[in-house]
């Protein structure tokens, strides 16, 4: 509710101003077409009725009134605060670096801000009432109107007589009809029909419907009702203006014949309504005067003319490009992120990054909260004047969340969003593939700006043995786990040819949603300490309901092959955990599956043509299977990793023009220009065999071939795809250049 409150008022604000710039326009260009100005009647429109406008190198509407600010600094001054609102600080908020700790269960800020009128609300009940109040006006006079001509009799097509009307007019939005009064001269009927079909011609009939409909939306704002009016009086003079030009091509006619007609029929009502268009209705006298004295400009004044209006019209229509990144309705102009030694100023570059990334990001709704502080690690960005701002909290194994503190006088008040899981699809296709690329880089140069020696300290005590605990610990205790887990104590199992670290937890989690997020959190903090412990081959946790998981290494980042540089990287992922992936050298994919391994992704494949598909209902549930494919390098393939890691060999298919009675492939393919042909063979219990998956170099790209084999050993091909290469894929394979 507030957020439409915020944008309705937005853009009433920037309508008027855009009115009032046309209402100045018109006393300069009173000589020109009055056509020209409706067309600026159009921007005013536009404003009343769309959120968004054009970002343009230039702008007539104020800043502080295109952002929003302006409409928050009003609604915000008139928002009742809560009576268990909270005093902020004299030096504007909670020192860097500390945490407000949590109001008791009984706090009487908790139950304030429920029992609070939700101000909001009342401010729609009154918006809605108004706006249903004047539309009620607008349906009342058209059906007022309606009962008085049912009775019209008809001349001719779409043409009516009555003698229940005053004045002529057009009625009808979609089927226009011409509604005469009795007792028309043979010459003021020409007149009326001329003036009538030409606002038929220029769909008058509806734009000033349309119009009534806006304005009943902001109905609150004067500025816009004498907008209204100005409007249909230039309609009307617009129109009487094309029966001119029209009349000047007849002999025996003059603009004073016309005028009399208009004197004769004008009326004036008492309030703006939506329908119908009358011939006499706007302002007769000025209409008369403005006839009198029109005189058809020049080809050369008209041009320029018309030229100043497209300016003017894409000056109010358009808001300010250059202006700074906004959160809602909050436009942002400054921004910090609390690092080791406090506060590091954010660059504009750094602060419309991480607002694009706020935006494009799944959260929450917003819900009262107390104020969090600005803890460690904390991104504060914040208006002009710092009466709103918004706080990225990344909070261990909690979500993160993004926080609106609200300060009003010596009062603030908080709510709060949270993140929500992002999952392989959110990053897989669709507009959101690049946001995990996009919130990678953006921690990587936050880190550089405001941890720069975190990852080198952490570095400097890596593990030459995993078998030597108390190493282990010494790392733990660098990477400061204890913070966000509590006390633990670690062991070393031996395991094969290395060891298992395995740490004990003394602090159970409350809930099954607070053990799914600890894992996730460990998860990837077991891959930072597996990176720079030699021999591990494992990292577990148990619970102290004797509950646990554990994480593997990640391939291709095996402590020999991990230096400073390339740990810098990753560790500058630790808050990400919630996107269940990492994203490094912007091509490398490393995702937390179900299992909570953290496996390896690359650019790989998606399906181009299906050429055959076997099995129509599993299609939906296994064509991310052809993702399993590593990159084609000429006319071979790379020998690398499948599944959950099991070795894989490509053992190349023989004679692949002879047809083959148990593989259908072969014909499926016969006009595609195979040359080469591979199994995909996976290793079992010492044994090389068949996965059923095949891959074919054709003359046009890579094909895909899936069979399964029934219980006498019989194979059945399921799918057949010609496939595409993608920016991203799906696959479990060896990252290249990564220890490959």
């Amino acid at each position: 509710m507030e957020g439409f409150c915020c944008t309705l008022l937005s853009m009433s604000l920037a309508a008027a101003l855009t009115a009032l710039g046309v209402m100045v326009a018109r006393l300069f260009l009173y000589k020109l077409p009055r056509a020209l100005i409706c067309g600026l009647w159009l921007v005013v429109l536009f404003r009343m009725a769309c959120p968004v406008s054009v970002s343009l190198p230039v702008g007539l509407v104020p800043q502080g009134v295109a952002d929003g600010s302006i409409a928050q600094f009003v609604l915000s001054s008139s928002r009742p605060l809560p009576s268990g609102a909270q005093a902020a600080p004299p030096t504007g908020g909670t020192p860097e670096g500390t945490q407000t700790a949590p109001a008791p269960e009984d706090s009487p800020s908790e139950t304030t801000v429920a029992e609070t009128p939700h101000w909001p609300v009342i401010a729609f009940g009154v918006w809605a009432a108004g706006a249903a109040v004047a539309a009620l006006w607008g349906v009342v006079t058209y059906c007022r109107l309606r009962n008085r001509i049912d009775d019209a009799v008809l001349l001719s097509e779409h043409i009516y007589e009555t003698d229940q009307i005053d004045s002529p007019f057009v009625l009808g939005f979609f089927r226009p009809r011409i509604y005469l009064p009795v007792g028309l001269t043979e010459q003021e009927r020409r007149y009326v029909l001329l003036h009538e079909q030409a606002h038929i011609r220029r769909w008058d009939h509806r734009f000033k419907p349309l119009a009534y409909v806006l304005l009943c939306l902001h109905w609150f704002d004067p500025v816009l009702w004498i907008a209204y009016r100005l409007l249909c009086l230039d309609i009307e003079m617009a129109t009487d203006q094309a029966v001119l030009r029209r009349l000047d091509h007849e002999e025996h006619t003059s603009p004073t014949e016309y005028a009399a007609a208009l004197l004769h029929l004008s009326r004036d009502p008492r309030v703006p309504s939506a329908v119908p268009l009358a011939f006499g209705e706007e302002d007769a006298k000025e209409r008369i005067i403005s006839l009198l004295r029109y005189r058809r400009p020049v080809m050369g004044v008209l041009l320029a003319a018309a030229l100043v209006c497209l300016v003017l019209g894409v000056g109010f229509a358009g808001n300010h490009s250059t202006a700074a990144p906004a959160l809602g309705l909050t436009r942002i102009t400054q921004g910090t992120l609390t690092g080791a030694t406090g506060p590091v100023a954010l660059t504009e570059d750094q602060q419309r990054e991480v607002v694009e990334l706020l935006d494009h990001t799944k959260k929450s709704s917003y819900t009262p909260c107390e104020d969090p502080g600005r803890p460690e690690g904390t991104v504060s960005l914040s208006n002009q004047d710092g009466s709103v701002e918004y706080r990225l909290l990344f909070q261990g194994t909690d979500l993160p969340r993004l926080v609106q503190v609200r300060s009003t006088g010596e009062s603030i008040t908080c709510r709060s969003a949270a993140f929500s899981y992002s999952e392989a699809g959110d990053f897989l296709g669709g507009d959101r593939k690049n946001l995990i690329q996009k919130w990678s880089a953006w921690c990587y140069e936050a880190d550089v700006c405001a941890f720069p020696d975190r990852a080198g300290q952490i570095y400097a005590a890596r593990v030459s043995d995993a078998a030597d605990p108390a190493a282990c610990e010494a790392l733990l205790k660098t990477m400061d786990l204890e913070r966000t887990l509590g006390p633990y104590t670690v062991t070393s199992q031996p395991e094969g040819q290395g060891c298992n670290i395995v740490l004990a937890l003394t602090r159970q989690p409350p809930d099954a949603a607070a053990r799914e997020r600890t894992n996730r959190w460990l998860t990837l903090q077991g891959s930072f300490f597996l990176a720079l412990a030699q021999n591990a081959t494992h990292f577990s946790w148990y619970y102290p309901d004797g509950a646990g998981k554990q994480a593997e290494p990640l391939r291709g980042w095996e402590p020999e092959n991990v230096t400073q540089d390339i740990f810098f990287e990753l560790y500058s992922h630790r808050d990400l955990w919630w996107w269940d992936a990492l994203c490094l050298n912007t091509s490398c994919f490393y995702y937390l599956n179900w299992e909570y391994q953290v496996e390896v992704h690359h650019p790989g494949y998606a399906i181009a043509e299906i050429l055959y598909n076997g099995r129509p209902d599993l299609l939906d549930q296994d064509c991310a299977s052809f993702y399993f494919l590593p990159t084609a390098q000429g006319e071979s393939f790379q020998e690398g990793s499948y599944g959950y890691g099991t070795d894989i060999q490509y053992q190349p298919l023989q004679d692949l023009t002879c047809p083959d009675p148990e593989d259908p492939t072969r014909d499926l393919l016969a006009d595609r220009g195979i040359r080469e042909g591979y199994a995909v063979c996976d290793e079992w219990e010492g044994t090389l065999r068949d996965s059923g998956d095949h891959l074919y170099i054709g003359q046009d790209g890579l094909y895909y071939a899936n069979s399964i084999s029934d219980e006498t050993g019989q194979r059945e091909l399921r799918y057949l795809f010609r496939l595409r290469e993608t920016e991203v894929g799906f696959g479990w394979v060896t990252a290249p250049g990564m220890g490959s």
